[in-house]
């Protein structure tokens, strides 16, 4: 056996990122930026709030989570909702169309006004 030692290269370990103290990743507590890549159904678990948000269409403040594509119908993407995220409970998640940017601005002006009511 020669003297000589061969070493492999190690790829450096991921960062994990910084959590809050209620463990949510750092990622997560980030406001959407940009636009929908797609048209879809998303949940801001925060409000609660589901919304069909047009492809192109930029999202509303908040982080949005998406749930299912827009040809899912609505009362089944509300029992989707419930499932994968059981602090819901047994309430039914007011649905948003967001078609449009003006659609956003007004439902952001809806929920600044009064959170409690639906946006039509």
């Amino acid at each position: 056996m020669s003297g000589i030692r061969h070493t492999a290269a190690v790829p450096p370990v991921p960062v994990i990122p910084d959590t809050d103290p209620e463990g949510a990743p750092a990622y997560m507590r980030c406001p959407m930026e940009g636009r929908a890549a797609e048209t879809a159904y998303f949940l801001n678990g925060k409000l609660p709030r589901i919304a069909l948000i047009a492809k192109g269409v930029r999202f509303p403040e908040g982080q949005w989570v998406r749930l299912v594509g827009d040809q899912v119908p609505p009362a089944l993407v509300q029992d989707v909702a419930a499932e994968l995220f059981p602090a819901l409970g047994d309430r039914r998640v007011p649905i948003a169309t967001l078609l449009t940017d003006f659609d956003v601005e007004e439902f952001e002006r809806e929920m600044e006004g009064d959170p409690g009511r639906p946006f039509r």
